[in-house]
């Protein structure tokens, strides 16, 4: 392509932009001499042009520079690449190039080099030079065979549609010693099958430019249709989670006789509904031709025990008062098991499939389960108790290191000492909250004396109390929506993925340098082609990297997704001892912190006036 051009036009400006068309460049590229002046007639018309000798500037060698710059840091990028083979054609014979390994990778082995030779179709090989070949491993091509263009196949595309035309793949095969298989063609054998839908163009282009051979790459892909939704019953009682936040006292304690969390339902109430399944909206494939949805299934009102189906058959409504429950899926209503006294040993350990009313206390060593919710009237002690609702203690709760509760709504108690608690919702306490593990989204202790001391706090969005810690420096651990192990994990891999996009931007970078160069000159040379064909090989193994990275990051960042937002409130003094997890930031309390509300913001654990 030549460099230089005599351009004539009524003015400078015309002239370059004339020779930016020429040049295939940008008016920035140019340098340029006059060589006549241009002149002006009677009446302002142009008597004679401008005439310039303009010149491309020494664009193409200052790309070259900075791209073996850029390609200098993109090989000392850390990254294990093994040796690889190509074959170059031309009309003095075909070439074998090995490019030698990075990092720890493998060397191509004589046995790999001759393999691939022969799948690639080639005949009348000189195995000594591909020997040499072997032992150079210094991208260097190496004449192995004369090129007949009469034995050598070219490359081919096959195109795989599904059968339920919705998926169209594409596969190369890979040239016996001919030419690879263009775009143009690929494009050509689409429109033969009649597809009609948009297609992945730039996957196709790069599995041309980076011979992707013999793996199957989607490059279409119908709509498929939304199928309907099948038929459910809409519950009419209240869930747990709707329930409202019990009453607190003038003095800040909760009025227990005021919580009602107890859902007993009324004989002839109605408690479920049954909504219709939907028809669906059809979807299209990749010829246009419509695909019909599939319609949502439509299922059967089953009354369970104590339970009836209305007149209209599309209701259930309970004939007796009781608790709702579900058994095998069928919605049943069960009375309440009410225990006089304590559990003891005169009553043995209680599984009820509804409520539970425990006049007195759970003594220790003693198990109660409930599929609904648990009512205690005094104390629990070193004992097991599960609900799938809630829990409530008008007494306390002495779990002498040995105690377990597990509740799939909220826990309400008086005070809780060395126990281990488990909650799906709340955990509200009056007084104390001593030397315990307790987990749940919020954990609140309400009186003017609530104290949270020893053992660890791990909550989702909020922990709430007036003292937390004490002048002894007792150790106690607060951590809000996450855990020190998860931390430690996101730190290790934050790390990791700002080395792997550091190293990615150098290769995108020679990538962009390379192709810019390529259309510049409409080819490229021998050396900047094997430039391109390393730096792509490098690139791949880094985009797989980042993948599996970001992956491993979004799982990460899920978990810690509670934490935003989270806040822990201290009415009073937070005291040193106490260490504060909020999100990613970790606080060591060496001082105390009074009347404050810390919160996440910044990647750092910030202490702000109390609220």
């Amino acid at each position: 392509m030549t460099n230089q051009l005599i351009m004539e036009a009524p003015s400078i400006e015309e002239c370059l932009k004339k020779a930016c068309v020429e040049l295939k460049c940008q008016k920035e590229d140019l340098d340029f001499e006059v060589l006549a002046e241009g002149k002006k007639g009677l009446f302002g018309l142009v008597s004679q042009n401008f005439k310039l000798r303009v010149l491309l500037k020494k664009t193409l060698l200052s790309d070259e520079e900075k791209i073996d710059k850029v390609l200098d840091d993109v090989q000392k990028l850390a990254v294990e690449i093994n040796g690889y083979c190509d074959i170059r054609r031309e009309n003095d014979g075909i070439f074998l190039i090995i490019t030698p390994p990075r990092g720890k990778g493998s060397r191509i082995t004589l046995d790999q080099a001759a393999k691939f030779v022969e799948e690639y179709g080639i005949v009348n090989v000189d195995f000594d030079a591909i020997s040499e070949a072997v032992n150079r491993s210094d991208e260097k091509p190496v004449r192995i065979a004369e090129f007949d263009p009469a034995v050598y196949k070219d490359g081919e595309a096959q195109l795989i549609l599904s059968k339920d035309l919705m998926t169209m793949e594409l596969i190369l095969v890979s040239p016996k010693g001919g030419n690879p298989v263009s775009f143009e063609q690929v494009m050509d054998l689409i429109r033969e099958n009649g597809v009609k839908v948009k297609l992945k163009e730039n996957e196709i282009k790069e599995a041309i430019s980076g011979n992707i051979y013999n793996k199957a790459i989607v490059i279409a892909e119908g709509t498929p249709p939304k199928n309907g939704s099948d038929a459910r019953i809409e519950y009419k009682f209240k869930p747990k989670k709707d329930k409202l936040a019990p009453s607190l006292r003038d003095d800040g304690g909760v009025d227990f006789k005021k919580l009602n969390l107890i859902d007993n339902i009324v004989k002839g109430e109605k408690i479920g509904e049954k909504i219709a399944a939907t028809p669906g909206e059809p979807g299209q494939n990749l010829l246009g031709e419509l695909v019909n949805a599939i319609p949502g299934r439509d299922i059967m009102l089953i009354p369970g025990k104590n339970v009836v189906l209305g007149a209209d058959g599309l209701t259930l409504i309970a004939m007796i008062d009781g608790q709702v429950c579900f058994k095998k899926n069928v919605l049943n209503v069960m009375p309440v098991l009410t225990v006089a006294g304590d559990v003891d040993y005169a009553s043995g350990d209680l599984d009820f499939a509804g409520n539970v009313v425990v006049k007195e206390n759970i003594l220790d060593g003693f198990t109660v389960s409930s599929k609904g919710d648990i009512d205690v009237g005094k104390t629990i002690g070193a004992s097991y108790v599960e609900a799938t609702g809630d829990i409530v203690v008008m007494g306390g709760i002495l779990g002498k290191d040995k105690g377990e509760i597990k509740c799939g709504g909220s826990l309400f108690a008086k005070f809780i000492e060395n126990c281990s608690i488990e909650a799906k919702e709340e955990v509200i306490v009056e007084r104390a909250i001593m030397h315990s593990r307790v987990k749940a989204k919020r954990v609140i202790v309400t009186s003017s004396k609530g104290l949270i001391v020893g053992g660890e706090i791990q909550a989702e969005d909020e922990v709430e109390a007036t003292a937390i810690g004490s002048t002894m420096a007792t150790k106690t651990s607060i951590i809000l929506g996450t855990s020190r192990e998860l931390l430690q994990r996101m730190a290790d891999l934050d790390k990791a993925c700002k080395e792997t996009v550091a190293n990615l931007t150098k290769v995108n970078q020679a990538v962009g340098m390379i192709q810019k160069l390529k259309e510049r000159s409409g080819e490229l040379n021998e050396e900047n082609q094997n430039k391109l064909n390393k730096t792509l090989a490098i690139k791949k193994q880094l985009d797989v990297t980042m993948k599996e990275q970001d992956e491993s990051k979004t799982k990460l960042d899920e978990q810690l997704e509670s934490a935003r937002g989270g806040k822990i409130k201290v009415q009073k003094v937070i005291y040193p001892g106490v260490t504060v997890t909020i999100g990613k930031s970790v606080l060591q309390v060496k001082e105390e912190i009074k009347s404050a509300c810390l919160v996440y913001e910044e990647g750092y654990v910030k202490i702000k006036p109390y609220a």
